[in-house]
């Protein structure tokens, strides 16, 4: 019963531990493939943007990016049952995008176009075949190609349907509402402090829509290092209990056997013999549950990496390394502690 107790603390603490790392490790990926900018800006006036950059560039800012995204919305994309907002956009400021993301420029005839689908539609698992483009895009139904990539910045992060200039000047005159219009900043070391984020923040937030990758940043790091903390102590409290059972265990066990081991070395029997079987003995014990444990957290891992349908295997083996390495020191010190208990002659 005590066995199986501890390959039930195994198992948890392997869970625990694996899941921690797994989703700390996925948080920077995730913001990765929103395609985040340092600035994203809308609903801005040309003056107070162009005060934005000179901000950016008194502070010393490098800019590497710096663009105008002129875009229409429509009524929501239809699929089985869900409704994703759609944005469009023309040739030249996807391949815009495109360039500075380091993916291939689109090549496009006047009628047929190219829908991204962000990165939660990937998740969702959106199908083409399911998806119903609205009354205003309906030309396009039969002539799009469908690919999962987030095209626009975070600010927006939804379906990006990207035409040819002339069909996007033709669409400009018969989608009301009008264009839109957000632009994009992006500098070097983006996630580093910066004061003209400060200023930047406390000026122009009142008068436009504005993302900064810096607070997202801030906030997201304080969301996984506390998820990171609760985790790892939760992982650990239980790693310490179970190592401490198996070691208690197995020196009470070793009290009971001196009296077998004295007789052993009355006998003629080695003590190199006696140690290593001491150490097979102890290595079994802790073998056992740590097998089961992982056997059960693997399964579980496995699942919840479908739910979140990310990669989780490069995390949950450094969480299995890190985890083993513990239970290693373990064992060493419990086979130490039996030895010197069970050897009489010590």
């Amino acid at each position: 019963m005590t066995m199986a107790y501890i390959a039930i603390l195994c198992a948890v603490t392997l869970s625990a531990f694996g899941t921690t790392i797994s989703l700390g490790h996925t948080f920077d990926s995730m913001s990765l493939a929103h395609n985040e900018f340092s600035y994203s800006l809308m609903d801005y006036q040309a003056s107070a943007r162009d005060e934005v950059r000179t901000v950016l560039q008194e502070a010393g800012h490098s800019l590497i990016h710096d663009q105008e995204i002129p875009f229409l919305t429509t009524d929501a994309i239809q699929a089985d049952n869900d409704s994703f907002p759609v944005m469009v956009i023309g040739l030249s400021s996807a391949n815009d995008l495109l360039s500075y993301y380091g993916e291939e420029t689109l090549s496009l005839a006047d009628g047929s176009a190219y829908l991204f689908g962000p990165t939660y539609a990937e998740w969702m698992e959106v199908d083409k075949k399911t998806l119903v483009l609205p009354d205003d895009l309906k030309a396009y139904s039969q002539s799009y190609t469908y690919r999962y990539f987030s095209l626009l910045p975070a600010i927006l992060n939804d379906h990006a349907l990207v035409v040819t200039d002339s069909d996007y000047a033709t669409l400009d005159q018969a989608i009301e509402p009008p264009l839109n219009l957000l632009h994009v900043f992006e500098v070097a070391d983006p996630r580093m402090f910066s004061p003209a984020n400060e200023a930047i923040m406390e000026t122009y937030k009142p008068q436009m829509r504005i993302y900064d990758q810096y607070s997202h940043f801030v906030s997201q790091q304080e969301m996984k290092g506390l998820m990171l903390y609760v985790g790892a102590f939760l992982g650990l409290v239980v790693l310490v209990t179970t190592g401490s059972i198996l070691y208690f265990r197995q020196v009470t066990e070793a009290e009971e056997e001196k009296a077998k081991y004295d007789i052993l070395f009355r006998v003629g029997t080695q003590e190199d013999q006696v140690r290593k079987s001491i150490a097979k003995q102890v290595l079994y014990y802790f073998l056992q549950p740590v097998l089961i444990g992982l056997v059960h957290s693997t399964f579980a891992l496995i699942a919840l990496s479908k739910v979140f349908r990310l990669d989780f295997t490069l995390p949950v083996l450094l969480a299995f390394g890190v985890m083993l390495g513990i239970y290693g020191l373990f064992y060493v010190v419990t086979v130490r502690g039996y030895t010197r208990t069970a050897l009489v002659y010590d």
